[in-house]
């Protein structure tokens, strides 16, 4: 018989996550372990579960990895991602969005630390830049998006497409 792997929904510094619970096993933390990296898996940190970013698509694949291990139910976990709109950004996405007259760029981790310190000091180079740590993520003036996406262009692509895409940008253009 099939465990069913309960869930609990929380926050923590990384936003919000979802705990998947099940009854201690070696095998399924080692696997766990393997699995991702922070910030899209944590294992035991929190009241001993498995507990990973609240993405669809961070969701889908923890279910798919369980699924392989023939020991679980993934119904109710299934059923939680299942309820994600289709319009939700992935973990993998970079993305920017305009709020009045600052540019709030979100992207993901970069393992690569040399382009992450590239990407990050790009951003930093930027004059009036501010970090929002509640939020886990920075924000420019506008007006410096296109000397940012300049800069960007041949460094990390990703998050200069996303910003060449930003309809707050294009309408300073």
């Amino acid at each position: 018989m099939m465990e069913t792997i309960g869930t609990e929904v929380y926050k923590d510094g990384y936003g919000e996550r979802v705990g998947l619970k099940y009854r201690y096993d070696p095998e399924t933390n080692q696997n766990a372990q393997g699995y991702a990296r922070l910030p899209q898996v944590q294992v035991g940190r929190r009241e001993e579960v498995w507990s990973i970013q609240s993405y669809k698509d961070v969701v889908i694949q923890a279910c798919d990895l369980l699924d392989s291990m023939g020991k679980y139910d993934t119904t109710v976990i299934r059923t939680y991602a299942g309820a994600f709109s289709e319009n939700q950004r992935n973990s993998s996405d970079c993305w920017t969005i305009t709020k009045r007259t600052r540019l709030y760029l979100h992207w993901p981790y970069i393992a690569d630390p040399a382009l992450r310190d590239r990407v990050r000091l790009a951003v930093r180079s930027i004059s009036g830049r501010k970090y929002h740590a509640d939020q886990k993520c920075w924000s420019i003036p506008t007006s410096q998006a296109i000397t940012l996406y300049t800069i960007l262009e041949d460094v990390y692509s990703p998050l200069a497409e996303a910003i060449k895409q930003d309809e707050g940008v294009q309408q300073k253009r």
